[in-house]
């Protein structure tokens, strides 16, 4: 093989041909993010924090706002001094379904017909990795499957892919089962304290290449020249680039276990207690899906930290209300679970 340098799309960020996930909590703007990612490359400007863009064609896969997309581009042409008219940049009026074998065919053909037109796409955006999944995100059967779509789709153009999705509940991993982030080359977390209107866009992986330092970033908002039924004017906004304020060092604030009062503490050990007996008795049993946990049992096993029944339900809400936990109608799925090969060789140790 031959000896060649990176090809960047995004210099010093997104390489040609490669997978990556932008991830965050809700309202950290990592949408607002990703659309300047895509409007960067799609009318070849520097992105919001001033990096070089290889122009090229840019696929956007929204699996939900579609209506405000427009306002949104309005708003970036507004802000960066840029028009965005006749950019190759694309927009879905429907989810992916990666998992759906069938749905996804028309997925590829309509990805075909863009290509077609000339230059392959440069970049394919899924917007969220949830709402995009057509299956389970904690389910590694089911991840690993629309990873492997997403590879099915890029691999005929080389064209790079950035999978945007949500944290878990200590904000530096993605939620739901690790096969995402083992198979990204890249990823990058944006996080924001709270009450705070700054945004923090940090490089968590980047297997080949040198790490990007932090970058901090606000909305800014742009008058959009309609208005309301009550005659208010209708804004949007971008994201801009905040070279002025330094991010927050690593281990300067409190993590957010700390955070956490003791009985919401003892709850979610007990959950991650029982997802890694589940995840050992799943491997021994030759089931290859992550665990599922009933909000029932996990309740039982409150009981042994001495937690006052009256007061389960109480903080089962508190910690789903935090994002630690997602519930169901019977079971609750923990949003950041342990690593999967720790807790078997935990799991064998006991």
């Amino acid at each position: 093989m031959p000896l060649t340098a990176p090809e960047w799309l995004v210099k010093g960020f997104i390489e040609k041909n490669s997978f990556g996930i932008l991830f965050g909590a809700f309202g950290t703007a990592k949408s607002f993010a990703a659309l300047d990612y895509a409007f960067s490359i799609g009318t070849g400007t520097a992105t919001f924090h001033g990096a070089e863009t290889k122009p090229g064609p840019v696929i956007y896969v929204a699996g939900e706002g579609w209506q405000g997309l427009v306002r949104r581009l309005r708003a970036w042409e507004f802000i960066r001094g840029r028009t965005a008219k006749d950019a190759p940049v694309y927009f879905s009026n429907a989810p992916a379904n990666l998992c759906d074998t069938d749905f996804f065919l028309f997925v590829k053909d309509a990805v075909a017909a863009i290509a077609e037109q000339g230059t392959p796409p440069a970049l394919l955006i899924i917007d969220t990795w949830s709402r995009n999944l057509a299956g389970d995100e904690n389910s590694s059967l089911d991840s690993a499957r629309a990873v492997q779509a997403l590879d099915e789709l890029r691999a005929p153009y080389g064209s790079a892919v950035l999978v945007v999705h949500h944290s878990g509940w200590d904000k530096s991993r993605t939620r739901g089962s690790t096969v995402l982030m083992a198979a990204a080359d890249y990823a990058f977390s944006i996080s924001k304290e709270k009450g705070s209107a700054v945004s923090v866009f940090e490089c968590q992986k980047m297997k080949d290449g040198r790490t990007p330092e932090p970058i901090c970033f606000d909305l800014l908002d742009a008058p959009l020249g309609i208005f309301d039924e009550d005659g208010n004017e209708i804004t949007s906004a971008a994201v801009r680039f905040r070279p002025d304020l330094e991010p927050p060092e690593k281990g300067a604030s409190r993590s957010a276990a700390q955070k956490m009062g003791s009985n919401q503490r003892a709850a979610l050990e007990c959950l991650q207690n029982l997802w890694t007996k589940q995840a050992a008795f799943n491997r021994v049993a030759g089931v290859d899906a992550e665990p599922k946990i009933s909000i029932a049992d996990w309740k039982d096993e409150m009981a042994n930290t001495g937690l006052d029944r009256r007061r389960r339900s109480d903080v089962v809400r508190s910690l789903e209300k935090s994002g630690y936990v997602i519930l169901g109608t019977e079971n609750v799925i923990l949003t950041d679970p342990p690593d999967m090969a720790e807790s078997l060789i935990n799991a064998d140790d006991e």
